[in-house]
């Protein structure tokens, strides 16, 4: 696989890393004796208090730095869901602000009372659906983009019938419908050697990054059939396609030219 391809799962893999380590940090802190022995007069938190905190405060604020940083770096990168950058990045403040509501719930408690808590839980009641709401609305302005790039996949790989229209397998013979020849194979398509992303076979440039694409190899010396049309291979003596007999006898037509 290309490198590039690896990018876009690396910050991903850093977060987890970092978050996992500062909370095996904050247990191993917790855990010393000396944390529960250590009091703060005439302040309302305790040291291991302060302690989750800080730990969590330095979650949020990776989580934030992500979503800020890594969003719109992945923005455009797939080309199913081209506002994934938008959708990740939201997911970010989400995480941050659920982590939030847990680390600061107390804090809040102790610097207003119970009598205002209901302010502090409607806040992040109208943050957290409101982030979810956005995320939503990403999902469902992307389906459409989604649907006709499965679509546009969907039809190229497919054969088209020239006598009834319809559409067949991109490895039938015949068509399905009536049962008429399909001619000779398509091209494969081709990918592209920078995002990996399929393009038609007589494609120069990349529909995904635009890159350039390698030069298609020049196909083998090839015959025709004089039964179905279909291209063969000129040391082929039956046609692969409809079975008939080829070669000089059965009077197959080379590319280009007539064999006698």
């Amino acid at each position: 696989m290309n490198a590039d391809r690896k990018f876009p799962y690396l910050p991903v893999a850093r977060l987890v890393v970092a978050l996992v380590l500062l909370w095996v940090f904050e247990r191993i802190i917790l855990d010393l004796p000396m944390t529960h022995d250590i009091v703060i007069s005439d302040f309302p938190l305790t040291i291991t208090e302060i302690v989750v905190i800080i730990s969590r405060v330095l979650m949020i604020a990776l989580l934030l730095l992500f979503g800020k940083s890594y969003g719109p770096q992945l923005q455009g990168y797939w080309r199913r869901f081209p506002d994934a950058g938008k959708a990740v990045s939201a997911l970010g403040y989400l995480a941050a602000a659920l982590i939030g509501y847990v680390a600061f719930r107390d804090v809040f408690l102790l610097l207003l009372g119970y009598d205002y808590v209901w302010a502090y839980e409607v806040s992040f009641l109208i943050l957290t659906v409101g982030l979810l709401a956005y995320i939503g609305y990403i999902a469902y302005t992307n389906v459409e983009a989604a649907a006709s790039s499965a679509s546009s996949v969907a039809l190229g790989s497919s054969r088209v019938c020239q006598t009834c229209g319809t559409r067949n397998l991109a490895a039938a013979r015949f068509c399905e419908k009536c049962g008429a020849h399909l001619g000779p194979q398509q091209s494969s398509p081709r990918a592209c050697p920078s995002c990996e992303t399929e393009n038609p076979a007589e494609a120069r440039f990349c529909l995904q990054c635009g890159a350039a694409l390698p030069a298609a190899p020049q196909p083998a010396a090839q015959a025709t059939c004089p039964a179905c049309g279909a291209a063969v291979p000129s040391q082929a003596r039956f046609c692969p396609e409809c079975g008939a007999a080829v070669g000089g006898a059965a009077g197959c037509t080379a590319s280009g030219s007539t064999q006698v």
